[in-house]
């Protein structure tokens, strides 16, 4: 399906929810109502559906600049690739909290870090002290938690090479007229392998795109 469907070269929310996620606004209204009233299992599959709407919902709002509710191609290109962006470190920051921040003090402890408190019993005592070693890097104040700049440094610099190496990939793989860049016709065409991609949609960054990348 076409991402751009009334052809304006810019992508609304309603634009992006269809071709991504494949809903529609009331879909989503229906989820969130079934997660207030308790109705979605943090194991299934909707559960994991609404929270990666409400995501990306954030993401889109923070990389609409001029909030005209619109994305332009710059402004798309910050909601899929945030970490090369410092606008949208923010919301990921916002989302890594809201992820993993269990006692709702906006920092991360060392258990919530590792997720320690809810699998106790597969981790091993190397495991929890492999963790605790990496942790101790990104506490640079050492005061056992980690705040929303220490957060910022630990959720940028751990994909960034990953992300890299698969930008180069990518891009590759989407010019198809081979001329080193990847238009948006070119992102567009190849919109399933960005967003799959840990150069996107997981911790997303690239280059600075103003009509090409």
């Amino acid at each position: 399906a076409d991402f751009d469907l009334n052809k304006d070269k810019m992508i609304s929310w309603e634009e992006y929810l269809n071709h991504v996620f494949n809903l529609k606004p009331d879909s989503v209204k229906n989820l969130e109502t079934r997660n207030a009233s308790g109705d979605l299992s943090p194991k299934s599959d909707d559960y994991h559906l609404f929270f990666n709407v409400v995501h990306d919902e954030k993401r889109f709002k923070a990389a609409d600049v001029n909030g005209d509710s619109l994305l332009t191609v710059p402004e798309y290109n910050a909601m899929v690739h945030p970490y090369e962006f410092p606008h949208m470190r923010k919301v990921e920051v916002a989302i890594v909290l809201s992820e993993h921040d269990k006692d709702d003090d906006n920092r991360i402890s060392l258990d919530e870090y590792a997720n320690i408190g809810a699998h106790e019993a597969t981790f091993g005592e190397d495991l929890k002290g492999a963790e605790n070693e990496t942790f101790q890097e990104y506490d640079t104040n050492k005061d056992g938690v980690l705040d929303e700049a220490e957060i910022a440094k630990w959720i940028v610099p751990e994909l960034s090479m990953q992300a890299e190496e698969e930008a180069r990939e990518i891009i590759e793989k989407s010019d198809v007229d081979k001329d080193g860049k990847a238009s948006f016709a070119e992102i567009i065409n190849d919109h399933s392998g960005w967003i799959e991609s840990a150069a996107t949609n997981f911790g997303s960054h690239l280059h600075d795109v103003k009509d090409e990348l």
